[in-house]
């Protein structure tokens, strides 16, 4: 007579023992116990990549803002289209969800007594300022808005 291995189950019941069905049970129980924890990480990647993205876009907008105005013309560029070229660089490039509050901005120019002038008056050697702040709103954390600031200080040529 043939002797019969029995390494392999025999049957279905002997392939799904008691202990692997449970064992299969507090996987899932562990998964969904740690998922949520592991959206929050994710979405919070996210969220602060979109952040910083936004605080380089505004840094850049005030950097974009500061280069027109000091250019060598006559007359000098006006605070209005210095503040109008900065709001379309936030347009077109700040990434927000929703409703969104445009970015204020405040052009200043200053003599060389750092003593504040009108923008009009300015002259080769002065400073012009621009300031740009803007608010951010998280979309999925629970966190409330975040100011951003963005300041870039140059020489009129």
């Amino acid at each position: 007579m043939a002797k019969i291995n029995r390494t392999h189950p025999a049957s279905a019941v002997e392939l799904f023992s008691e202990s692997d069905r449970y064992r299969s049970g507090i996987v899932a129980v562990e998964f969904v116990l740690i998922l949520p924890f592991l959206m929050l990480i994710l979405f919070g990647i996210i969220e602060f990549g979109i952040f910083f993205m936004n605080k380089h876009v505004i840094t850049n907008a005030s950097r974009e803002g500061a280069r027109a105005g000091i250019v060598s013309r006559i007359p000098r560029v006006p605070e209005d289209k210095i503040k109008d070229l900065v709001d379309q660089w936030c347009k077109s490039h700040l990434v927000t969800f929703g409703d969104r509050e445009d970015p204020i901005t405040v052009p200043k120019a200053f003599d060389n007594k750092n003593t504040e002038i009108s923008i009009n008056e300015a002259k080769f050697g002065d400073t012009l300022m621009v300031k740009v702040t803007f608010n951010y709103d998280f979309l999925f954390l629970p966190i409330d808005q975040i100011p951003m600031e963005a300041i870039t200080v140059m020489r009129y040529e």
